[in-house]
């Protein structure tokens, strides 16, 4: 089908998408426990970046090389034409699911590949209801697939397919090296996007009111499950214990509870092995020498926000290791260092 008649598609699959805003968010709500404003929002900055998508796929352009500045090139034309790969396997994260799985299924369809989903084993359900809507929007049949299954089935079945093109993953550093060694076979095309250890670095001459309102925000939106959430904190030693205040006055404050109600910032993790790995990972620095200055609790997949203060570069959580930063604290805990 030519580009236009697939962006016809999305542009009515991005109206559907907007049509059914709330019932998207509240499903995303439900099956990982996201605040609500928080899962209303990224149905629709996915229609959004849906739309975004659509408009640059109007003007994929090729390029034409002028070839007359060879001799016997004045009468040759060389051009170069965009073809799609094939099938494209999605492999999609389960902290941001919604806008994942429009970053990377719009621009493959709009490019005319086909696309297997490979949804989080957690939270498959809102990233079914899509497709379904993407379906609904006049997709050619069997186009767009969605399936959820362990990571060794989809490894199997997905990864090491030689029938599969491209392989777009959004995961940990691990699970990017694995991917590469897998696809590795049978030569595909690998998109990697991986983890990362996030700091904030707060100098003697910070506004630290300023600071704290951004840190809280970068650290507790999602319960702190973003790739690109403040991580860890490395603060000047004369504000050092002034700004640890602030911090923990302003954690206290956050609003933590039901996903439902409309002003919970932090709800739960996205299942109880995630939390329970999260209070792990904090006892054990806290075993190394660090210190509670709020929070740590765990109960079910509820873990209460965190400040890890006192922490000092010999300890796990700030371990660097071969050039890569290893970060223990994963989720909603604030690691604060000198």
């Amino acid at each position: 089908t030519p580009v236009y008649d697939r962006a016809q598609v999305m542009y009515h699959a991005i109206d559907l998408i907007m049509e059914r805003k709330e019932e998207l968010g509240t499903l995303l709500m439900t099956e990982m426990g996201k605040p609500i404003t928080q899962s209303r929002k990224e149905a629709v900055d996915a229609a959004v970046i849906a739309r975004s998508f659509t408009e640059k796929a109007c003007h994929m352009y090729g390029d034409v090389l002028p070839t007359d500045n060879q001799p016997g090139g004045q009468n040759d034309i060389i051009f170069t034409k965009r073809e799609p790969l094939g099938v494209i396997g999605c492999i999609i994260p389960f902290n941001y699911p919604v806008k994942m799985f429009v970053h990377k299924v719009i621009p493959a369809l709009l490019t005319g590949n086909a696309v297997i989903v490979k949804a989080p084993t957690n939270n498959p359900l809102t990233l079914m209801r899509l497709t379904e809507i993407l379906n609904k929007a006049g997709l050619p049949e069997g186009l767009l697939k969605c399936v959820a299954c362990e990571r060794d089935v989809c490894n199997k079945w997905l990864v090491e397919n030689d029938q599969v093109n491209g392989i777009s993953l959004t995961g940990s550093t691990a699970a990017g090296i694995n991917m590469q060694k897998r696809s590795a076979e049978t030569l595909k095309h690998v998109f990697l996007e991986l983890g990362g250890n996030d700091a904030t670095i707060v100098r003697e001459d910070a506004d630290l009111d300023y600071a704290v309102k951004e840190i809280t925000a970068g650290r507790m939106v999602n319960a702190g499950q973003t790739c690109c959430a403040c991580k860890r904190i490395l603060v000047h030693t004369a504000v050092y214990d002034t700004f640890v205040e602030k911090l923990t006055k302003a954690i206290s404050e956050v609003k933590t509870g039901d996903p439902a109600a409309e002003d919970t910032l932090v709800g739960c993790l996205v299942s109880e092995k995630a939390a329970r790995k999260v209070k792990e990972q904090i006892d054990l620095t806290v075993s190394q020498g660090a210190e509670i200055a709020i929070g740590g609790q765990q109960k079910g997949a509820v873990l209460m926000p965190t400040v890890i203060k006192n922490v000092t570069p010999d300890m796990e959580v700030l371990l660097l290791l071969t050039g890569r930063a290893i970060t223990v604290i994963q989720n909603r805990a604030l690691v604060v260092s000198r």
